[in-house]
C-alpha cells in the first residue's frame, strides 16, 4: 500500500454506555441495565429525540415485558434492526450497477430482539414525524399501525409490494449513480483534503483518547484497506463527531483514499458498539451480530465499495465501510414538500414488507405460521405499545 499521509484527521463519537451484568432468565440471558437511562431532549422535534435515544426504547420495552397488554410481543426473538426508521434502511449500490434497498446502518442489530418490537419501533415513528407529515392526507386519515403490519404480513406471506417510489429508485442506471457520486465527492473533498466542518474534525483537535484509540487501531484499519485494495493512495484521513441521532457518541475515522485509476473514495471505520437492544437481553458477539447484519443487506460480494468487520482486539471492533450516497435520502422537517411526504408514506409502508420479506428468511416456517395465526393478537399489542411508548418519549421530551 502506498502511504502518502497530506495532513492528519479523524473522527470521534464517545461511547455513550458500559456494558452491563448478566443473570439467568428461563428463556434469555438478561442485562440489568442501569436504572436510570439517559434521555437526550430535543425541544421541538420529536424525531430527532426517536432518533437519538433507541436505549430509550428498549429500556421501556424492558421495564414493560410483563404488561399483559403487550404479552404477544415478548413471544417470538429471532435476529432483528434494533433501530428499525426510515433513515437507516437505503438503497445499496451494487458493483454491476444495479442496487437493492437494505440495512445502511447496523448498530443496534441483534441476535435476541422479539420481532414485533422490532416492528413496533418503525411502526412508533410515525408519530414522531414533523407536523407537516403528521397531519398530511398521505398519513393523518389512516390507521398507519395497521397498514404497517399488513404489509408486513404480506412481505412474510411472500406477496410483492408495488410501489412506484421504489421502481424509480430501482431503475436508476449506473450513470445516475456515478453523477450522485461525483456530487459527494464535491461535497466533501476539496483538493484531496477531506473538507473540514459540521463534525469532521482534524486529528490535530482530537483529545488524547481519542488519538490513543486511533494510534492502537491504524495498523488494522489499513490492513483492511489493502486487503480491500493494495493500490490504495491514503491522501486524508479525519476524525468525526456527530452531535445527535443513535450513533451519537461512538468514534468514527475517515480516510481519503485514491486509487490508481484516480478514483477517491471516503472509507470510514466507525466502533462497533453494543446494540441499544442489550437493555432488553444479550445480543450476541460482534461476529454474530455483523453475520446477522448481512441478512438485511445485499450479498457482500456483490456490494461496490468496502463493507467488513474489523477486529482490533477482543472486545474492540470497528465497521470498515466505503462512504457511497443512497437516492433514497429523505429530509424529514417542517420543509418537506408534500411529493417528498407521498414518497415518505408509501416508503414508510414498503419497509414493513420489505421487514416481512427479510424474516420470511429468517424465521422457520412454524415461526411465520405462529405469527399468522396470532396476528390479531399481535396487532391489538402493538397498538397499545407504540401508544404507551409514544406517550413515554414525549413525556421525556419536555
Amino acid at each position: 500500500m502506498i502511504i502518502a499521509f497530506r495532513s492528519n484527521l479523524l473522527s470521534l463519537f464517545f461511547v455513550a454506555f458500559h456494558f452491563l451484568s448478566l443473570s439467568e432468565g428461563r428463556c434469555l440471558v438478561y442485562y440489568q441495565p442501569k436504572p436510570i437511562v439517559n434521555f437526550d431532549k430535543y425541544p421541538g422535534d420529536l424525531f430527532m429525540a426517536f432518533r437519538s435515544n433507541p436505549k430509550f426504547f428498549w429500556d421501556f420495552s424492558k421495564k414493560n415485558e410483563a404488561n399483559p397488554e403487550y404479552s404477544d410481543l415478548f413471544k417470538l426473538f429471532s435476529i432483528g434492526i434494533g433501530d428499525f426508521h426510515v433513515l437507516n434502511i437505503a438503497d445499496i449500490e451494487l458493483k454491476n450497477g444495479s442496487r437493492e434497498i437494505g440495512l445502511v446502518d447496523i448498530d443496534d442489530i441483534g441476535i435476541q430482539i422479539p420481532f414485533a418490537l422490532d416492528l413496533a419501533r418503525g411502526i412508533s415513528q410515525k408519530k414522531f414525524f414533523p407536523k407537516v407529515v403528521v397531519n398530511s392526507e398521505s398519513f393523518a386519515s389512516v390507521d398507519t399501525t395497521s397498514k404497517a403490519f399488513t404489509a408486513y404480513l404480506k412481505g412474510l406471506l411472500g406477496e410483492t409490494f408495488s410501489s412506484d417510489f421504489i421502481d424509480s429508485i430501482l431503475t436508476k442506471t449506473a450513470d445516475d449513480f456515478q453523477v450522485l457520486y461525483e456530487k459527494f465527492i464535491k461535497k466533501n473533498v476539496k483538493d484531496n483534503k477531506l473538507i473540514i466542518e459540521k463534525d469532521v474534525f482534524p486529528l490535530s483537535q482530537a483529545p488524547e483518547s481519542i488519538q490513543k484509540v486511533y494510534n492502537t487501531s491504524k495498523f488494522h484499519f489499513e490492513t483492511a484497506l489493502q486487503k480491500y485494495n493494495p493500490n490504495l493512495e491514503i491522501l486524508d484521513i479525519a476524525y468525526r463527531i456527530k452531535a445527535n441521532g443513535g450513533s451519537k457518541g461512538v468514534p468514527r475515522f475517515l480516510y481519503l483514499v485514491r486509487s490508481p485509476n484516480n478514483k477517491l473514495e471516503v472509507i470510514e471505520f466507525k466502533k462497533f458498539e453494543d446494540s441499544s437492544a442489550i437493555f432488553l437481553s444479550q445480543q450476541g458477539s460482534a461476529e454474530e451480530r455483523f453475520e446477522a447484519a448481512k441478512k438485511f443487506r445485499p450479498t457482500t460480494t456483490d456490494q461496490l465499495g468496502l463493507f467488513s468487520l474489523v477486529k482490533i482486539d477482543p472486545n474492540t471492533y470497528f465497521i470498515a465501510r466505503s462512504k457511497l450516497p443512497s437516492f433514497i435520502n429523505f429530509d424529514i422537517s417542517k420543509s418537506i414538500s408534500s411529493k417528498e411526504i407521498d414518497n415518505l408514506n408509501e416508503y414508510y409502508l414498503y419497509l414493513f414488507s420489505l421487514k416481512g420479506k427479510f424474516d420470511r428468511l429468517n424465521l422457520s416456517t412454524e415461526d411465520a405460521v405462529w405469527i399468522e395465526t396470532n396476528s390479531e393478537g399481535i396487532l391489538k399489542s402493538l397498538k397499545a405499545f407504540v401508544r404507551d411508548f409514544s406517550n413515554a418519549l414525549e413525556k421525556a421530551n419536555k
